[in-house]
């Protein structure tokens, strides 16, 4: 199983993992509270590979993250409790991951402006900005 952590330190952070099963899920972890809040449910994707390398994108804009396996939208979310903070990547149960690219891209739009509504949810809106 593999997670993507990003949020901050100490007030809580969010969780994207997949599994080898063809799993994901997205949590939100409220440490005010010490408990963890189920964002989307464990649900399968044909996007994610059982076997070889997956490419996973998550990418954030206003509160919405977006995920994406293998250049395949699987979900959103809507969520702003955390707006800052640090990123990480681990394993569970001793799985064995390889990381070949990790791309950290930081962008501050100041306001966006959609010029191109995507026709589904696998692409990606185009954004202006000044």
């Amino acid at each position: 199983m593999w997670t993507h952590k990003w949020g901050q330190v100490n007030s809580g952070n969010y969780r994207f993992r997949i599994s080898t099963g063809g799993n994901f899920r997205v949590t939100k972890f409220d440490a005010l509270t010490d408990e963890f809040v189920t964002l989307i449910p464990w649900s399968t994707s044909d996007a994610i590979k059982r076997v070889g390398v997956n490419t996973l994108r998550v990418w954030t804009s206003a509160g919405v993250h977006h995920f994406e396996v293998n250049g395949q939208a699987i979900g959103e979310i809507v969520d702003d409790a955390f707006t800052e903070g640090r990123i990480s990547v681990f394993t569970i149960d001793q799985s064995r991951v390889a990381f070949d690219n990790l791309d950290l891209t930081v962008t501050t739009i100041t306001s966006p402006t959609l010029l191109t509504k995507p026709a589904n949810h696998d692409a990606e809106a185009r954004l202006s900005h000044p």
